[in-house]
């Protein structure tokens, strides 16, 4: 499966919603129904549909045939790519990174209540440098080559050893600082 770049505004908002991100990560695995997914969620289909329609219409999930479930025909939908990524902006337009950055946060809150993940390994900072711009240049160049490496290491979900790994992070500029 691809990696699709997020360039679209509506995926963006699409990707910003927690429940969103679990039925990414469930359909990661198989095709379901919106009542599987819902059953695997822990939500209602109801509750659930709005955001699988959310999903779809971002082009996120695609529907992935239909199969009979008694007298009713249930549809099935898959993601539509491996991962999603946000695209580095240079020109000037307004970034969505906060929402991910948000969002990642979240999901990290999340996966600690109750789980008894005190022993996950996890790492986190926040520092402000002044720094050259050359120096600047060179710490993207690494912070995208971690990326690629981690896009070209992926393994499938069904691989006995994966884990999901989560990875958000966030670098800029400080606007009107100068040394």
């Amino acid at each position: 499966m691809k990696s699709t770049e997020l360039s679209d505004p509506e995926a963006w908002k699409a990707v910003v919603h927690p429940l969103r991100l679990g039925i990414l990560r469930v359909l990661g695995k198989n095709e379901l129904t919106n009542e599987e997914l819902a059953t695997e969620l822990g939500v209602a289909s109801g509750k659930l549909h709005f955001h699988t329609m959310k999903l779809l219409k971002a082009g996120l999930i695609e529907p992935a045939g239909t199969r009979k479930k008694g007298p009713i025909t249930e549809k099935m939908y898959r993601r539509t790519a491996h991962q999603f990524t946000v695209p580095m902006f240079t020109d000037g337009e307004r970034s969505p990174l906060g929402h991910f950055v948000s969002n990642a946060l979240a999901l990290y809150e999340k996966s600690w209540e109750g789980d008894n993940l005190t022993l996950a390994q996890q790492f986190g900072f926040h520092q402000m440098f002044y720094v050259t711009e050359e120096t600047r240049q060179r710490v993207f160049q690494q912070f995208r080559e971690i990326m690629a490496d981690l896009e070209a290491s992926s393994v499938d979900s069904e691989t006995p050893t994966a884990v999901l790994f989560s990875v958000a992070g966030l670098a800029h500029e400080v606007p009107g600082e100068q040394a």
